[in-house]
């Protein structure tokens, strides 16, 4: 586990009291006021394996893109049956 310094424990306080659906202040902001960079401010938050606030996937988006995949793989096997069938009438597509 990474050592936790008092800078980097400031920094994930500061994260973890910030409402990240608010409207008023933008994770850009936060990190300005802290006086580190966007990339500084997730780097701290990845080492200490803090949880995001933003960019998270909610259940609804994730039935979305589980049946998005579900067409996707059921339209990848309809079109190799189609090519097997293809295949076996006219012969390789070469």
């Amino acid at each position: 586990m990474a050592v936790m310094t008092k800078r980097d424990q400031q920094i994930i306080d500061a994260y973890q009291s910030w409402d990240g659906d608010s409207q008023e202040l933008s994770v850009d902001e936060l990190a300005a006021q802290l006086g580190v960079s966007r990339q500084r401010l997730y780097q701290v938050l990845s080492k200490h394996q803090v949880p995001k606030k933003s960019g998270q996937t909610q259940p609804d988006q994730l039935n979305t893109l589980q049946a998005i995949g579900q067409i996707v793989m059921d339209q990848l096997f309809e079109a190799r049956e189609e090519l097997r069938k293809y295949r076996e009438i006219y012969g390789p597509l070469d």
